[in-house]
Order: C-alpha cells, then structure tokens, then sequence
C-alpha cells in the first residue's frame, strides 16, 4: 500500500517549499504585505502578541505556546518559530492526507493529487495573506488528520489525545464529532443495523433511502473516546481560562458580513472560493464507495458555514475550509472520477462559453474586492475568475450517464 512513499514525502516538501516562496514574494504575512516600513518579522511578532492577550484567542493557547517554546529553548526568533512550525506542519499535513488517502483505498496518483488540491485550495494557498490570517490553523489540520489515522485503526489510546489536542487548538473541532463517530462505528455494527431495517420488510428500492443507517447506530464503544476528549477539553479550558469570558457581540457579525453590497459580495465569494469547486467536485466524483465520509462532510460544511456566518468575519476564508478535512484524502479520487464523466460533446453552444466567461471577467475584476487584502486582492480576483470558469465548464461538460471506469491502478490499490 506504501510502497512509493517516498513520492509523497518529495511532493510534500516541493509544495510545502512553493508555498514559502509564495507567501515571500507576494504581500502577505511573512513579507509584511510589500508595505514600506513593514517587516515580516513585526506583522509576526504582533500576530503572537494578539494571540496572547485578546479574549477572542487565547483560550486557543497550543500554537503560542508551540512558539514560545521555540522561542525560549532553541533562540530562535519569534517570526522564525512562527513560520518554521506552520510549515512543517502543513508538509506532515501534506503527509497524512496521503496516509489517509491509502487507508481509504485511493490509488498512488488519486492520494498525490490530494496533496496538490489541498495546497491550492484557496485557504492554504493564501494561508498567511490578509484577510486570510492563518494562525494555528495547521496545528489544528495536523491533529484532525492525525485523529481520523487513528480512527481508521480503531486505536482509542490515540484517538481521545488527538481529538483533545485538537479541541484544544480550535474548539471548532466540535463540528466534526459527528463525522468522526460515524467513521468510527465498526463496520459489523452498521451491518446489523442494515439488517434489522431489512426485517421491517422494505424492498430494495426503499432501503436506498436509508443509506443514512450509519447515523441511526448507537455504538457506545466509539462515543466513548470523543466523551473523553471533550471532558478533557473542558476541564482544561475550566482550569487555565475560568476568568476568560467569550468576547461580547459574537453572535452579530452576521450583520458585518452583510452590512452592505461590498461586504456581502465579499462574503459570498470568499464562501465560493473555498467551497465552490471541492463541492462540485464531490458531487459528480461521488462512486459511492466514500459514502459515509462524503454524508458527513456535507452535514459538516452545513453547519460550519452557518456558525461562520453569524459568528466570525467571512471575510477570513480559512473559516469555511475547516470541513475540508474530510474533503482532501479522497479528493484526487473525486477529480479523476469527475474528469471521467466529461463529454465535450455534450457542451453545444461554444459562443455561450465566451460570453459566461466574459460575464465572469467583468465580475471578478470590477465587482468583487476585498475589504481588507493587504494588497493581494488581484490574486484573489483571479481566483476566484479561474474558479468560477472551472466550475461553470463542469456544470456543462460533465455528463452523468458517463460510468466511471476503473484504472488498473485503482482495482490493484483497492485490492
């Protein structure tokens, strides 16, 4: 199943390198926004001091208290142990999204596609740029993954610690409980579950509308590890954080995000630009053989966006990525399975083309600005153009009565 694992680990480093010089190149965090004056290392230094004292943050404290480890037992600099530990973190997230990929039966080109789409998703690729300001964002992806490693191998003493770990990074963790208890339900429970259903006497037809039984199982043995995690959670933000308050007006920022046509625009594009394709993409990709997984990541960005919505700046896009999580180890399956399914004979009016494009030029370029980009708007008006051509030619080209045709690497992988 590893057998070319070290072509996962070189793609890892290659992007996890392009990522560092495109953040230095273009105005972001790290080169302090190409502003006069500014240095990467200043805009670091306050995003690590904000982080300790603004109540918004600092009942999130594992990633400061990463830097400041850094910081105290190896001399480095604030803004070197900021940028060492988030990328190293995203190349083992990189790492695991491959791990996962072969856990879940992906074949060796499908698990390194999945490493190059979660680096040009638009969070991770605009990470460290404004209004974008990844912070412990990695940290909290690494323990994600790392908790659905160890859900697959049904390992409880591993699973209650990362799920922790990761809890206590960003408690938004929470909207993925549901996902990982149902990944975590033993495959024989789902089984007599179906099979009670069955005995109701529905016919075949019918038991197609309750694919959903996994979420119906009550598997006390898996809900176990994430009570733990969670009591460990609140017992640890009861003992370091009893004078820390949630900050007042959080649940208004809905009217932020839509106090006028700028913003709204905004909002909506940024929620686009994250989701936009990756939902597309699952759409036509889905094969049926993730189905658990992909139930639980549409629940998941349901209720992920909705709590970004009323309760953060949408403006942050790293916000809506968060389900994604479950999304990237079997991306590169759902791209190709996408891309199996196009028929460019079924697109008929090539004019239409050029004029949706043209529509879409005229939008990005002259309608859609960032509210705050610290100078990198331009890209992400690219982006988003690119973003929206791609998604209206799948919308056109991809023909659902096209079966999706298994590669020989494929069925060697599966088996």
């Amino acid at each position: 199943m590893f057998q070319k694992w070290w072509q996962a680990v070189v793609l890892a480093a290659a992007l996890t390198f392009f990522l560092l010089l495109w953040h230095y190149l273009l105005p972001s965090m790290l080169s302090g926004y190409d502003t006069a004056g500014m240095s990467g290392a200043t805009v670091l230094e306050d995003a690590v001091r904000v982080h300790q004292t603004d109540v918004a943050f600092i009942r999130r404290p594992l990633c400061t208290w990463t830097i400041q480890f850094l910081v105290q037992n190896l001399g480095w600099s604030v803004a070197q142990s900021f940028i060492i530990l988030n990328f190293i973190l995203i190349f083992f997230c990189n790492i695991l999204l491959y791990i996962l990929a072969k856990l879940y039966l992906c074949s060796q080109r499908e698990a390194l596609l999945s490493q190059i789409l979660f680096t040009v998703s638009f969070s991770v690729l605009f990470s460290f740029f404004a209004p974008v300001y990844t912070y412990d964002d990695p940290l909290q992806y690494f323990f994600i993954l790392l908790s659905l490693v160890a859900i697959h191998f049904r390992s409880s003493l591993c699973i209650v610690p990362c799920i922790f770990l990761a809890l206590a990074t960003r408690e938004t963790t929470f909207f993925l409980f549901l996902a990982f208890y149902a990944l975590s339900i033993p495959q024989k429970e789902r089984e007599q579950a179906f099979e009670d259903i069955k005995d109701i006497g529905l016919t075949d037809e019918e038991l197609k509308g309750v694919n959903a039984i996994d979420m119906l199982v009550i598997d006390f043995a898996s809900l176990i590890p994430l009570g733990l995690a969670s009591i460990f959670y609140i017992y640890f933000v009861n003992t370091y954080f009893t004078g820390v308050q949630i900050e007042d007006g959080r649940f208004w920022f809905w009217l932020s995000n839509f106090q006028s046509m700028q913003f709204a625009t905004e909002t909506l594009c940024t929620l686009f630009m994250v989701l936009g394709l990756p939902f597309l993409i699952t759409i036509y990709g889905d094969d049926d053989k993730h189905a658990i997984l992909i139930r639980n990541l549409f629940f998941a960005i349901i209720l992920n966006t909705l709590a970004v919505l009323i309760m953060t700046k949408a403006r942050e896009a790293r916000l809506f990525a968060l389900p994604l999580m479950l999304y990237f180890p079997i991306a590169g399956r759902l791209l190709l399975n996408t891309l199996a399914k196009i028929n460019i004979k079924k697109i008929q009016y090539k004019l239409l083309f050029v004029l949706v494009f043209a529509i879409f030029a005229v939008f990005s370029f002259t309608m859609y600005y960032s509210t705050d980009s610290g100078g990198a708007f331009r890209y992400y008006q690219l982006y988003l153009f690119i973003s929206l051509c791609l998604a209206f030619f799948l919308h056109q080209a991809v023909d659902e009565t096209e079966p999706i045709v298994a590669t020989v690497e494929s069925i060697e992988s599966a088996a």
